[in-house]
């Protein structure tokens, strides 16, 4: 009987991390797709081009070449703004290798610019609890320091900073898109992407009622998502950096 108690524990332990994921998996909720996980039992990583330097471009395509290596992760969603070349426009770190700078201006037009914009990325050097996080920008990123992150993608703006919604949004805005962006609960992680046109307002207030202290627009019209039970491309494009969920080994 003592041999056999430490296995049952570690059945249950298995077990019961395995049924959180698959509850807290995608699901549809008030106009959005939800998908939530248990920030200690993910881990994230970005994608943007292939081993023969080709853009993947799009959910499918990645998913395509995933599949060849027999790897199935638990979501695949476009992670953050482009350029036309389809190069990430802030800061990018895949596989502990920085392609992208960080971009601290604060004078440029366009969503990404509208302030504070954050960086949502992965690090096994941070508790397991917190190994995903969102870090919002100060006055030209002053003590920002992009080794803490394995993985990592820079967008804007923020919609929860602190738990509180972006003072810049208008509930009543005429500026509706479909979105997607990703918070951070006390010990959640959550990815959302709205089902129709929305305000960045409603957006996050969305992420506001799952209790979550930070949350980052990732971005509008060209939005894609991909799990094993949900899939939404409303308009279909090429689009940049890409973020996969995988459970922890």
């Amino acid at each position: 009987m003592k041999f056999l108690l430490p296995f049952l524990l570690l059945l249950l332990i298995c077990s019961c991390k395995e049924a959180h994921i698959k509850k807290e998996a995608c699901r549809k909720e008030s106009g959005f797709i939800h998908c939530a996980y248990l920030n200690s039992a993910v881990e994230v990583s970005v994608h943007l081009k292939d081993e023969n330097g080709r853009f993947y471009g799009s959910v499918d395509t990645l998913a395509s070449v995933l599949a060849t290596k027999k790897r199935v992760p638990l979501l695949l969603m476009n992670a953050g703004m482009f350029h036309a070349n389809q190069m990430p426009v802030g800061f990018y770190k895949e596989y502990r290798k920085t392609l992208v700078s960080v971009d601290t201006s604060t004078t440029k037009s366009g969503n990404f610019y509208l302030q504070p914009n954050g960086i949502f990325g992965f690090s096994r050097k941070s508790s397991p609890s917190s190994r995903n996080f969102i870090r919002f920008s100060t006055p030209n990123w002053q003590h920002f320091d992009k080794r803490i992150f394995e993985s990592a993608t820079q967008s804007g703006p923020m919609l929860l900073i602190k738990g509180k919604i972006n003072p810049l949004f208008n509930p009543n805005s005429r500026h509706r898109q479909i979105r997607n962006a990703v918070g951070i609960s006390k010990d959640s992680l959550h990815f959302v992407m709205s089902e129709s046109v929305v305000t960045f307002y409603k957006l996050a207030d969305f992420f506001k009622r799952q209790k979550c202290q930070d949350a980052l627009y990732l971005d509008g019209y060209v939005s894609q998502l991909k799990s094993p039970t949900f899939y939404s491309n409303p308009n279909p494009s090429k689009i940049g950096p890409i973020l996969s969920v995988w459970e922890s080994e």
